[in-house]
């Protein structure tokens, strides 16, 4: 992985956590509370995928992920993604 994302499709101040069924989406809002992470939608209740917003100006998308992916209870973190049109 690269240290900072350059694709243009990411959207850099979002990202998707994929949470284990037990686990609170609201602990990740309270633990990086600093970065102004924030639940903008469950994307998939039956998997328990999460879109999260955060201040893109405080930390890069490239760190978050990395510091979320060592939590207990994350499955995986991914960035988000602007989604077009097959030709």
């Amino acid at each position: 992985m690269q240290s900072e994302n350059t694709d243009s499709s990411i959207i850099k101040d979002e990202i998707l956590v994929d949470l284990q069924t037990d686990f609170d989406s609201q602990l990740l809002e309270i633990k990086f509370e600093k970065y102004q992470l924030l639940k903008i939608k469950d994307v998939s209740k039956s998997l328990n995928i999460i879109l999260y917003q955060f201040d893109a100006n405080k930390i890069s998308v490239d760190k978050l992920i990395k510091k979320i992916s060592k939590i207990d209870g994350i499955e995986s973190v991914q960035t988000n993604k602007k989604i077009t049109k097959r030709r």
